[in-house]
């Protein structure tokens, strides 16, 4: 069987699919992606390694700018009075 094939094969079943059937796809393509993840942002969400990429490339770039904070200024700001 092809990859069409199964592809359309698998867009009937889902089109003719009661909930419980739908449901069930359903996870188990959440749970491909989750399998997929290489890491995960501060809300535990699955990050792709494409965006992973992304992200890290995008914050280098705003390093590279010198859009950070050093260390003293991180400490300045949460000092107790």
């Amino acid at each position: 069987m092809s990859n069409k094939d199964l592809r359309n094969k698998l867009l009937e079943y889902i089109n003719l699919a009661d909930d419980h059937l739908l449901f069930a796809v359903n996870d188990v393509i959440e749970s491909y992606k989750i399998d997929n993840a290489v890491a995960r942002d501060v809300n535990g969400n699955p990050i792709s390694r494409q965006e992973y990429i992304e992200r890290n490339e995008k914050a280098v770039a705003s390093y590279k700018k010198g859009s950070f904070k050093t260390q003293s200024q991180i400490r300045e700001k949460y000092k107790s009075n």
